[in-house]
């Protein structure tokens, strides 16, 4: 099957093919392509009558014009949708919480067991001591003895990903890919409208 001029194809190896042109935003002259740019004029830039710029296709997807189904309208050469990297913001987060609970030890517990380790059905965040002459005495650092299981304060637990303080790093935002040559082709038949 031929190729109509100005379409674009995919191809699997690592060259253009004679007759295409790489979809790589390249500016060419109109006397060189006239046929091309009879059919794609300044859709992607360059001076009318004088140059003109193929479609840079390079880390980009490329979709269809129109609208489907749920989607936005997109027109025919748009190319100012969608961006490789971005950055979320506590207000696009979903509301979550994060608990941290602590075991509050019974003094004379934590008196002659400082160095124990806690059971199956239990566990604590720290067991701090207070040393003197005769040993040690608990000291209640985290919650009352007369409320055990305590919930701490939630500053006790920061915003991950440093979100509150503005560091947070940009992700991928692209869908999986594979790296293919995309190409647009100058010296194939003339596409005649109905």
């Amino acid at each position: 099957m031929d190729a109509f001029i100005g379409e674009i194809r995919i191809f699997p190896f690592g060259y253009i093919p004679q007759g295409w042109l790489a979809c790589n935003g390249g500016q060419y002259n109109v006397q060189d392509h006239q046929a091309l740019y009879s059919i794609i004029g300044n859709t992607w830039g360059g001076t009318a009558m004088q140059t003109f710029k193929v479609p840079n296709l390079a880390g980009f997807c490329v979709m269809g014009q129109g609208t489907g189904p749920g989607l936005s309208p997109r027109s025919w050469g748009a190319t100012t949708v969608g961006a490789k990297t971005a950055t979320l913001n506590s207000a696009q987060l979903p509301s979550h919480t994060h608990t941290l609970t602590i075991q509050g030890a019974v003094p004379a517990q934590a008196l002659t067991n400082t160095t124990a380790t806690p059971t199956a059905n239990q566990s604590w965040l720290a067991r701090p001591v207070q040393p003197n002459s005769t040993g040690a005495n608990a000291v209640p650092a985290y919650t009352k003895v007369t409320t055990p299981n305590s919930t701490l304060h939630p500053n006790t637990i920061a915003p991950a990903c440093g979100i509150a303080a503005g560091a947070v790093s940009p992700h991928e935002n692209r869908q999986p890919y594979l790296t293919m040559v995309f190409a647009i082709n100058v010296d194939g038949v003339y596409p005649v409208r109905n």
